[in-house]
C-alpha cells in the first residue's frame, strides 16, 4: 500500500511510477509533481503495482505526515518498505482503516449526487451481487470479505465443532478385528486405535481458503481481522504465488457445489469475485482502476451538510445574488424561544491556511441577505421567523454565523473516529477594531441589524468521515447542533456583559422603551412579544473607551427601569430554551470498519 497526500509535491520520476500522467501536475521545472485528486487508485504497472490511497491535505500539519515529525511523505512511496515498518503496526492499521474509509465516502458522495462531474471512476467493472454485497472495484470485494467474517464468526465456530466432534472417538469395532493387543493378565491392552473417519470436509476446505485470503489481505492492507480459529492456512506469500499463477479459481471450483448451506454459498461466490479480480491485477490482463474526487472540497462540504444542515431550507440557500449558503438550518436562537437561522460554512483547507478575506466577507454577505429575506417574507404577509426582529426596540436577533474546519491531527497524534473534538479555533474579542471576523457600523450595539460576528470551528475530520457513510442520523444531528448553540452561547459570554431590564412599579415595557429608546437602540431586545423584561448587552472591554463611561452608569441614565446582572446562559435557562436529549445518541456505527 502506497500513501499520497493530496496537493503536495514529489519528485516527479517517482511520483510518474505511481500514477499515470493525466493524474499530475508538474512544477516549472519539470523535477516534482503533484495531484490534486483524493480517492483510491490500484496501480499495475511494471514499476508498481497495488493499491495507492491519496489521502487529503488535512493529515499534514507543521510538523509532518498525520502530525509526526519522525516520517516524511516521501518515506510513504519508498519502495520496498511496508506501511507497518515505517508507522508501525498501530499507526498502520490506523492509517489503513482511514483509506477504506476515504474510499466508501468518495463512493457515497457519488451515490448520492449521480450527475457530479467532480468523480472520476476508470476501467471500473460491475462483477457481481454476492448477497449484499455489491462490488465492482477490489477494494469493495475485499470490505465485502471482511464484513463477512465479522458477521458469521458464530457460523464458522459452529461448523468447525460439528465437523470435528467424534473425531477422536476409538472405532472399537475394527480395532478388535485388525489390531493385536498385549495380554496384561486376563486383560487386552491395545497401545494403537483405529480413529472414526470421516469424508473429506469441504466446509472446512473452504474456510481454510476463505482465512488464508484474510491472512494475506493482513498482510497487504494491515487490517486487524480477529481470526480465532486454528487451521493450517496457506502462508500470503504462497496465496501471491497463487494469485500470479491464477491457481485460486481452479481451487474453488474443486470443492464447488461440495456445500449446502446458504451461507457458505455465499462465501463461494464472494471468494470466486475476489479470485477472479485479483489473479487479473496479478497477472497485469486488468487495467489500472480508481475511483477518484477531483475537487474534494466538495465531497467535504456535502459531509458536512449531512452532518449539520437541512435539505428542508434548499430554496433559502440560493440567493437572489448568487451567492449559495453552504449550510443553513433552523434552531433555538440564542437569545429567545424562536427559531433562527444558523448559518455554516465548511471550509477545506490545510492547518496552517487561514480564512481568506474573500470568504469572510461572503459570510457577512450571506447573514445579510438572510435577515433581508426574513424581512420580505415580513412585508409580504408570509411565514417568518417573527423572533428575528423585535417591533418594540426595533433591534435584530444574532444571526449566528460561524466557519467549520477540518483538522485530522491532534496533540496526541491523529484523532479517532467515535469523537467530533468540537472546538471553537479563536478566541478574539472585539477589542480589536481591525478584527476581520467581526462587522459593526455602530460599536456596541449587539442587537444592530449590521452588527454580525463570526465565529469559526475545528471539527474532527475522522468523526465526520465515519458519520458520512454511516448515512443520516436525526439524532446525531441534534447533539452536534446543540454543541454549536452551546459554544455560540460561551462566546457572546465572553464579549459582552448581559442584563436583564424590567419596568419600575407603574411603568410599561412600552412606555419603557419609549422613555429610553435612543440609549436602548441597538444594545437591547425583547425575547419575546409577551415578555416583560428586555435583555440588554454591553461589550466588556473596547466599548468604555468608545461610550465614555461605564455600563453601570450608562444604564443608571435608564429611566423608569431596574436592571438585574445576568448571562446569555442564564437567561437561556430562565426562558426555557430547547436542550435536546443528548443522552439518546448512538455510538455505533451503522457502517462497519472492520
Amino acid at each position: 500500500m502506497i500513501i499520497l497526500f493530496e496537493d503536495f509535491f514529489y519528485s516527479a520520476v517517482e511520483l510518474s511510477k505511481i500514477l499515470p500522467a493525466e493524474l499530475l501536475s508538474w512544477s516549472a521545472d519539470g523535477g516534482q509533481a503533484k495531484t490534486t485528486f483524493v480517492g483510491y487508485h490500484y496501480c499495475s504497472t511494471d514499476a508498481q503495482r497495488g493499491p495507492v490511497f491519496i489521502l487529503p491535505k488535512v493529515f499534514v500539519n507543521r510538523q509532518g505526515p498525520f502530525g509526526r515529525a519522525d516520517i516524511s511523505r516521501e518515506t510513504l512511496i519508498e519502495h520496498g518498505k511496508s506501511l507497518s515498518e515505517i508507522l508501525g503496526d498501530n499507526d498502520a492499521q490506523i492509517v489503513s482503516r482511514l483509506s477504506f474509509w476515504l474510499y466508501l465516502t468518495i463512493a457515497r458522495y457519488a451515490e448520492k449526487n449521480p450527475d457530479t462531474v467532480i468523480i472520476r471512476s476508470r476501467n471500473i467493472q460491475e462483477l457481481k451481487s454476492v448477497g449484499e454485497y455489491n462490488c465492482s472495484t477490489l477494494i469493495e470485494v475485499i470490505q465485502s470479505l471482511r464484513k463477512f467474517n465479522h458477521d458469521h464468526k458464530d457460523l464458522f465456530t459452529f461448523i468447525v465443532n460439528n465437523n470435528r466432534s467424534g473425531v477422536r472417538k476409538v472405532n472399537w469395532t475394527k480395532t478388535i478385528n485388525k489390531l493385536h493387543p498385549f495380554m496384561q493378565g486376563e486383560e487386552p491392552v491395545y497401545l494403537n486405535f483405529i480413529n472414526k473417519k470421516k469424508n473429506i470436509n469441504f466446509d472446512e476446505e473452504l474456510i481454510v481458503i476463505f482465512y488464508s485470503v484474510l491472512e494475506y489481505l493482513k498482510e497487504q492492507y494491515f487490517f486487524d481481522d480477529p481470526i480465532n480459529l486454528h487451521f493450517n492456512l496457506i502462508p500470503p506469500h504462497e496465496m501471491e504465488g497463487i494469485l500470479e499463477a491464477e491457481m485460486g479459481l481452479i481451487m474453488l471450483n474443486k470443492i464447488r457445489h461440495k456445500y449446502f448451506t446458504d451461507e457458505l454459498v455465499q462465501l463461494w461466490n464472494l471468494l470466486y469475485v475476489f479470485f477472479d479480480k485479483a489473479e487479473k491485477i496479478a497477472t497485469k490482463s486488468y487495467l489500472e482502476e480508481s475511483v477518484l474526487a477531483t475537487s474534494f472540497n466538495n465531497v467535504f462540504e456535502d459531509m458536512i451538510d449531512q452532518l449539520v444542515g437541512s435539505s428542508e431550507l434548499n430554496a433559502v440557500k440560493y440567493n437572489k445574488d448568487g451567492k449559495i449558503i453552504d449550510h443553513l438550518y433552523k434552531d433555538n436562537s440564542l437569545i429567545n424561544n424562536g427559531n433562527t437561522y444558523y448559518i455554516a460554512d465548511s471550509k477545506y483547507y490545510k492547518e496552517s491556511s487561514d480564512l481568506g478575506e474573500n470568504s469572510v466577507y461572503k459570510q457577512f454577505t450571506y447573514a445579510k441577505n438572510i435577515i433581508q429575506y426574513n424581512l420580505n417574507l415580513f412585508q409580504k404577509g408570509r411565514d417568518y421567523l417573527p423572533s428575528m426582529r423585535d417591533d418594540l426596540t426595533e433591534g435584530y436577533n444574532v444571526v449566528p454565523n460561524f466557519f467549520i474546519r477540518a483538522s485530522a491531527v491532534g496533540e496526541g497524534g491523529l484523532y479517532d473516529y467515535e469523537n467530533d473534538y468540537l472546538k471553537s479555533e479563536f478566541d478574539t474579542d472585539l477589542q480589536n477594531r481591525n478584527n476581520k471576523l467581526v462587522n459593526y457600523h455602530f460599536p456596541n450595539r449587539l442587537f444592530d441589524r449590521d452588527t454580525l460576528v463570526l465565529q469559526t470551528y475545528n471539527i474532527n475530520f475522522l468523526y465526520v468521515l465515519a458519520k458520512y457513510v454511516e448515512g443520516e442520523d436525526d439524532v446525531n444531528k441534534a447533539r452536534i447542533r446543540h454543541k454549536f448553540r452551546e459554544e455560540l452561547i460561551s462566546r457572546f459570554d465572553n464579549l459582552y456583559h448581559f442584563y436583564e431590564l424590567t419596568p419600575i412599579e407603574g411603568e410599561t415595557m412600552e412606555s419603557v422603551v419609549e422613555k429610553n429608546f435612543r440609549k436602548l437602540l441597538g444594545k437591547a431586545i425583547r425575547p419575546s412579544a409577551d415578555s416583560t423584561s428586555l435583555i440588554f448587552a454591553w461589550e466588556k472591554k473596547s466599548l468604555t473607551a468608545t461610550e465614555g463611561q461605564t455600563c453601570e452608569a450608562y444604564l443608571q441614565q435608564l429611566q423608569s427601569v431596574a436592571y438585574t446582572k445576568t448571562s446569555l446562559r442564564e437567561l437561556n435557562g430562565a426562558h426555557g430554551n430547547y436542550r435536546p436529549n443528548v443522552n439518546r445518541i448512538e455510538q455505533t456505527f451503522k457502517v462497519h470498519m472492520y
